[in-house]
């Protein structure tokens, strides 16, 4: 009887210590992670230099029962991540082309949003792993960020990382708080890197949904790229500088 009281002892000192032991270990491996996520998403922003993508906007607005997609291509000119103008070639409206031309849109970067791998993330993110998760029949590790507080301008959703290689290959988001107006406004965002895991560009597609209050409207935005090309950064400096001084 003695002999199970202090077995029973020594299983519950165990209990309670056990877990002591691995959380700290457990907190380490996953700051490390995310360490290693830093690290590769600095490689990659090093690695980008100036670019022009082919870019293809489709935009379906659905008002009552009348339905309207819109059609852009053109070209787009990135310098390291940084989107500085987006030139139209095509518009089409549910199929059939229009004649006048959109003028250039000025994508000059704005101020970043604090993101889940930045240094500074815990000011503003609290994080959760939801660990192992399939994209595209690979595995990947799921990270999910919620804002603190009610913070205006900064995004929660989820994350699908690469475990080779802690590259950032999706991330799912949705403004937080939602913008007055909206019941809903989902952002998919997908990565693309080469067969050696370098970036090519970040975002390289994206899908937007956004629905109205009222939900007599509602917006979905699809943006593809391909057939990008490698510039000298002069060019882009050149063309920052330019649309910098825009109106």
């Amino acid at each position: 009887m003695k002999k199970n009281f202090y077995i029973m002892i020594f299983l519950i000192i165990v209990l309670f210590l056990l877990p002591a032991k691995l959380f700290p270990q457990r907190i380490y491996a996953f700051e490390q992670f995310l360490q290693n996520v830093r690290i590769k998403r600095e490689k990659d922003l090093q690695s980008l230099g100036c670019y022009k993508f082919t870019f293809l906007r489709e935009q379906i607005i659905r008002e009552d029962t009348l339905s309207t997609l819109l059609t852009f291509r053109g070209q787009e000119y990135h310098n390291k991540n940084q989107p500085i103008v987006r030139m139209y070639e095509t518009l089409l409206i549910n199929g059939s082309p229009v004649d006048t031309l959109l003028k250039a849109d000025t994508l000059l970067s704005r101020e970043n949003i604090p993101d889940f791998y930045d240094e500074n993330f815990y000011r503003y993110y609290m994080i959760r792993d939801l660990g192992k998760a399939s994209l595209n029949n690979t595995d990947m590790r799921l990270l999910e960020f919620i804002p603190r507080g009610e913070t205006s301008g900064l995004m929660k959703g989820m994350a699908w990382i690469d475990p080779k290689t802690y590259g950032i290959i999706k991330m799912a988001l949705e403004p937080h708080p939602l913008p007055e107006g909206l019941t809903k406004m989902e952002i998919e965002i997908f990565n693309t890197y080469d067969e050696k895991g370098r970036i090519i560009r970040f975002g390289m597609q994206s899908l937007s949904h956004i629905i109205t209050v009222d939900k007599q409207m509602e917006i979905r935005i699809r943006e593809r790229y391909s057939q990008y090309e490698n510039y000298p950064d002069s060019l882009c400096d050149s063309l920052n500088t330019h649309y910098s001084l825009q109106p």
